[in-house]
């Protein structure tokens, strides 16, 4: 039995691997989007804190922009 079921797992892996076709495009996009909330929460941290380098509330203002989920 289980040799049958080995045949035929072999035989139709490819059909298993295309039954779920939008499952790639939806990691891709979804990796894609958690890359670009990094570089934006990056890039957002870095201006705040050029802008406001000399004042005293600096810290204070680019601590609330991160680890945001």
């Amino acid at each position: 039995m289980r040799q049958h079921s080995q045949k035929l797992l072999a035989l139709y892996r490819h059909r298993f691997l295309l039954i779920h076709r939008s499952y790639p495009v939806v990691w891709v996009g979804s990796t894609l989007s958690f890359i670009g909330d990094v570089l934006f929460m990056t890039v957002l941290t870095l201006w705040i804190g050029t802008l406001l380098h000399t004042q005293s509330s600096a810290p204070l203002a680019t601590s609330g922009n991160g680890g945001q989920r």
